[in-house]
């Protein structure tokens, strides 16, 4: 997972069995000043908890069908997003 992109996917031994990969459109953090900077901040919080959303939704429809054989789930990324994504994502939380 990255701010922008992510993939999720279920692998049985060497193959990949299911898998979905998607991109959207984050802004970058800026260094504008003024009335604009608040505005700025909440439009990219709200592109970033989208992407958390998207993210966990397409991850319970990805893997909720192989559950039951799941051994492992494992996440990679920044630190900083994964940490958030989880604490966002309740299907991750079960």
């Amino acid at each position: 997972l990255r701010l922008g992109r992510y993939g999720i996917g279920v692998l049985r031994g060497d193959s990949l069995i299911a898998s979905k990969t998607a991109t959207r459109h984050v802004k970058n953090r800026h260094r504008a000043g003024g009335q604009s900077q608040r505005r700025f901040e909440r439009s990219r919080e709200r592109l970033v908890r989208e992407i958390y959303d998207k993210a966990c939704e397409v991850a319970q429809d990805v893997i909720s069908p192989h559950l039951k054989e799941l051994d492992y789930v494992m996440l990679g990324g920044e630190r900083h997003t994964v940490n958030s994504f989880v604490k966002r994502c309740r299907f991750l939380q079960d």
